[in-house]
């Protein structure tokens, strides 16, 4: 199955999502972004070598409409919490860009964490070649998974969201741009227990091959971005 490169406009949301707020690109991360698709790996944040720096930075660094309306719900249920209370994504209708999200539960024992997928949208099943991953954990159908749940152990061991961008190569030897949000949330407000995960897939020639996109990767995806943003600046 191919897939379109075009965003969904902000009228789509739907009647129970607000208007999503643009921010102003102000940012030498954000400008450093506007060019994550250069050749030039190195003049990027977050990228040293083949390590993940979390660069601190603020929310205009993340593109798509729907990652940044979902960094303000997070910002509104905040509160003087560590991480919002799960409840309040309970209570919300997401079901417009649910195709896209993914709620992973954290398990923890003998001083390691792993991540459950309790829900996952359709379009992630594609990408990941599974109809239905509910139930196993992330490390058991991602490849090279060292690397891939480094952002996931740092959004729930900061409690602050985290923001990445990689590079992969569709069936068809197309790049695509993979963006992901996560958002730490935890039942108690403190400990984070539960991670909100939102992608988005770019390609500029257009349309790619979705289907089993993320487990075809005979090597880890190329990182281009990787930042933590951090809560006073969502303010």
């Amino acid at each position: 199955m191919s897939q379109s490169a075009n965003r969904r406009p902000a009228g789509q949301f739907g009647d129970s999502f607000p208007a999503p707020v643009i921010f102003t690109v102000c940012t030498s991360e954000a400008l450093a972004a506007q060019g994550r698709f250069a050749d030039n790996q190195a003049a990027l944040p977050g990228v040293i070598g083949d390590a993940m720096q979390f660069t601190p930075s603020r929310a205009d660094i993340v593109h798509a409409i729907n990652q940044r309306w979902l960094l303000k719900f997070w910002q509104r249920h905040l509160g003087d919490d560590r991480a919002p209370k799960w409840q309040a994504i309970e209570a919300e209708n997401l079901s417009n860009i649910s195709n896209q999200l993914s709620f992973l539960d954290i398990t923890r024992g003998d001083g390691k964490m792993r991540f459950m997928i309790r829900f996952h949208g359709a379009m992630i099943g594609e990408v990941y070649g599974s109809a239905d991953c509910r139930g196993k954990y992330l490390d058991e159908i991602i490849p090279h998974p060292a690397q891939a749940q480094a952002p996931y152990l740092r959004a729930a061991e900061s409690g602050c969201p985290v923001y990445t961008i990689h590079d992969v190569i569709d069936r068809n030897q197309r790049t695509v741009h993979y963006e992901r949000l996560l958002l730490p949330f935890a039942r108690d407000g403190r400990t984070v227990d539960r991670i909100l995960a939102s992608f988005e897939f770019v390609c500029p020639d257009g349309a790619f091959e979705t289907h089993g996109l993320m487990t075809s990767q005979t090597v880890p995806p190329a990182l281009r971005l990787s930042a933590m943003i951090e809560p006073r600046a969502l303010a």
